[in-house]
């Protein structure tokens, strides 16, 4: 099951209502059936080093990552029914899939580091994070829920 949170440029929060796919079952489901996905959504799938755009029904930016999570290659308007690999000797591990056109309207380049931050570290009373963004991956109903607990905590 993919988990919600946000990936963040330094101190830019770039995707709030990102997911990450870590398992086998969420990185093969993936954005799978989706109609759309919105400027601030994407899904950060670990480990990949290709994918597949079968069945797919919209256009997407690939952001290929290493183990340092550093961009070491981008592929932009990637269409469905198609293959991405980010190339042989490019070290990638990992891939961001993102609305098309996210790497020129966020200047995504190889080189730049990017981060992934739990949206749970926020429930857990990381006051840094929620500082950040309190809008980080939740949706509605558990922000709700989460300032309810808050207000009765004290």
């Amino acid at each position: 099951m993919s988990r919600p949170g946000g990936i963040w440029r330094g101190g830019e929060c770039l995707w709030p209502q990102a997911r990450k796919a870590d398992d086998f079952l969420a990185r093969a489901w993936g954005l799978l059936g989706k109609r759309g996905l919105e400027e601030e959504q994407a899904l950060w799938l670990s480990p990949c080093s290709s994918i597949h755009m079968w069945g797919m029904r919209i256009p997407l930016d690939l952001i290929w990552l290493d183990a340092q999570d550093r961009v070491v290659a981008v592929q932009t308007d990637i269409r469905p029914w198609r293959w991405a690999f980010p190339g042989r000797r490019s070290g990638a591990c990992a891939v961001i899939e993102a609305a098309s056109h996210s790497i020129v309207r966020l200047k995504i380049q190889p080189g730049q580091a990017l981060t992934w931050q739990d949206a749970h570290a926020t429930e857990a009373g990381d006051s840094a994070a929620e500082n950040r963004n309190p809008n980080l991956g939740y949706h509605t109903e558990d922000r709700v829920a989460i300032r309810m607990i808050r207000i009765r905590s004290g």
